[in-house]
């Protein structure tokens, strides 16, 4: 259940193979995060924003193989790498792209060609559920699942419940709710989407010890004001939902202050909240075997680059 950009270049000298190194140069795509970038003599990988999307370069055979999954990030991820492979300014041997977007560049078509793929991705999901199937996750990592629960799906953006997919299986056209990138343009939805990503995926809802944990409070913070002061900024009216009660929380957890006055301002009185992953157990898996934790661990590296999930109580 994957849509997979993939493009070839010639790489058979020293020379060619310089003509890329600007991809080790790449601006991050989401506020608030630096891109991560890790290279070897037979390519290398190059995280551009936090929701489990990468570039993977490869040398193979005289060719420099690049590809990236897109149905996560959505049309405007699938589009922004178009453009980031156009400044390469090589032209590719090959191009594989399920959409089509990289030979038209018809952005509605690609839209189109995005909620497509979800209509027959949730034809499949339903199908699946037919036949058995529990916890069903759909565009995520693999690494890192919630337990079990009474939900029907795990997406990128949350729980989906049976109705959403059946709806998109019917030819409804709901990427824009799925996708965390829908439009061209890293607009309000685009902020606020990343946001909840992070809200879902990486918060861990415990007092940050390290500075990977401070930025994904940070970063969710940056989002949600930005996304905030973009939405509907002529219309003196906000158009977005926006996780409240979680924008609160973790104002408290990375002790802004400020923010937490801002947001009383705005929204009056708070509730408690519930959404994350993370507030709950979660499977995580390494090479080849999984074990089952509370989510709100913190991870860190042991002297012999073991990974090391511990809260004040437990260490794994």
């Amino acid at each position: 259940m994957d849509a997979i950009l993939k493009l070839a270049y010639p790489a058979q000298t020293e020379e060619q193979k310089e003509k890329y190194s600007c991809f080790f140069e790449l601006e991050s795509i989401a506020p608030g995060f630096e891109p991560e970038i890790t290279y070897d003599n037979d390519g290398f990988r190059i995280m551009l924003t936090y929701y489990d999307c990468e570039l993977l370069g490869q040398y193979v055979d005289g060719e420099l193989v690049i590809e990236a999954s897109t149905s996560i990030g959505g049309p405007g991820y699938h589009a922004c790498l178009v453009d980031i492979f156009d400044g390469l300014g090589v032209k590719p041997i090959r191009v594989e792209d399920p959409t089509g977007y990289y030979e038209h560049r018809d952005f509605a078509k690609l839209q189109d060609a995005m909620d497509e793929w979800l209509k027959d991705v949730s034809a499949s999901v339903l199908q699946l559920h037919r036949n058995g199937g529990k916890n069903i996750g759909v565009s995520y990592n693999p690494h890192t699942t919630p337990e079990e629960s009474d939900h029907f799906a795990f997406c990128p953006l949350g729980y989906f419940e049976k109705e959403f997919f059946e709806r998109a299986a019917n030819g409804e056209r709901l990427g824009k709710d799925f996708f965390v990138w829908w439009n061209k343009e890293p607009d309000a939805l685009y902020c606020c989407q990343v946001a909840m990503n992070l809200i879902w995926w990486q918060v861990i809802w415990i007092k940050p010890v390290s500075e990977t944990e401070e930025e994904v409070l940070s970063s969710v913070l940056t989002c949600l004001e930005k996304a905030y002061e973009m939405d509907s900024a002529d219309k003196g009216q906000k158009s977005l939902e926006y996780p409240v009660a979680e924008w609160l929380e973790i104002a408290r957890l990375a002790g802004d202050a400020e923010t937490e006055r801002l947001l009383g301002e705005r929204f009056g009185e708070i509730g408690k909240g519930t959404l994350g992953y993370m507030r709950g157990n979660i499977v995580s898996g390494i090479d080849d075997w999984t074990f089952l934790h509370r989510g709100s661990m913190y991870i860190s590296e042991g002297d012999n680059g073991e990974l090391i999930w511990k809260d004040d109580d437990f260490e794994i």
